[in-house]
């Protein structure tokens, strides 16, 4: 399977704080021994669940095809595409900025820190969205790409653990089952630092859109920076569910086959 990976970056209209204006400077991490050994346990126990991952789980035989990352301006598509990639990503409120050209980048990208806060990954149905981030949390496990986070979080939303997920506390207990973590104080400590060198990834959005409109969702809490302001946000859709993130301040990444 060989797939294309093109970045493209929108300017939408925030009504909430993932318009990076009020995102505070980075500051140093607190040296408090016991969060640092805490953190520790819990990156351990999730990167030990990524490595007994593999990226496809019904062709165990199978490896993985590096995808192609390309950076490109949407509208030198032809017209049509052009026409769907916008109605897809609610042409009425976004703009289009900057131009990047056919610069060729890693898919390991997506597990950089940029002045985006929330990127988006969007493509056909089984063209491989899913694989890329199983794909990239297993690689990011065993060392073989580095990641600007201390803590990289893979959430497949089909699960019911993360979709009825209504506290940082229940979300994060999706890992660490082989611990004896207190999850509440796993998130008071990631509470106090707002969350800035934690990497969401959440798989599927098109399978639980509900939780966008669910005030008490982490999902919702998450987007609307009313929890872990300062925490990086991925998250992979179907088009047709892109247009449910039209009010903020995305980088679109699509997977083309």
């Amino acid at each position: 399977m060989c797939c294309l990976l093109v970045c493209t970056e929108f300017l939408c209209y925030p009504t909430d704080d993932r318009d990076g204006s009020s995102r505070h400077s980075l500051s140093e991490p607190s040296n408090v021994v016991v969060s640092e050994k805490l953190l520790s346990v819990y990156s351990d126990s999730v990167k030990s669940t990524y490595k007994r991952m593999r990226p496809v789980e019904v062709a165990p035989k199978v490896e993985y095809v590096e995808l192609r990352v390309v950076e490109e301006d949407p509208f030198k598509k032809t017209k049509r595409n052009a026409e769907a990639f916008l109605e897809n990503m609610c042409k009425a409120n976004c703009e289009w900025v900057g131009s990047h050209g056919n610069q060729t980048i890693p898919s390991d990208r997506i597990l950089a820190k940029d002045e985006n806060c929330v990127k988006l990954i969007f493509g056909t149905p089984g063209i491989g969205k899913t694989t890329l981030l199983r794909h990239l949390t297993r690689r990011y496990a065993f060392g073989e790409v580095k990641s600007d986070f201390d803590l990289v979080l893979l959430f497949p939303l089909r699960e019911k653990r993360i979709s009825t997920a209504k506290s940082l506390p229940d979300l994060l207990a999706y890992y660490g089952k082989d611990t004896d973590i207190v999850f509440q104080s796993l998130s008071s400590v990631l509470q106090k630092s707002k969350g800035r060198s934690i990497l969401f990834l959440f798989d599927g959005l098109d399978e639980a859109v509900h939780l966008l409109k669910e005030e008490g969702s982490c999902l919702n809490q998450l987007l609307h920076g009313k929890l872990l302001l300062e925490a990086t946000i991925v998250i992979t859709s179907r088009p047709g569910s892109c247009s449910h993130l039209s009010q903020l301040h995305l980088k679109c990444f699509e997977i083309q086959g």
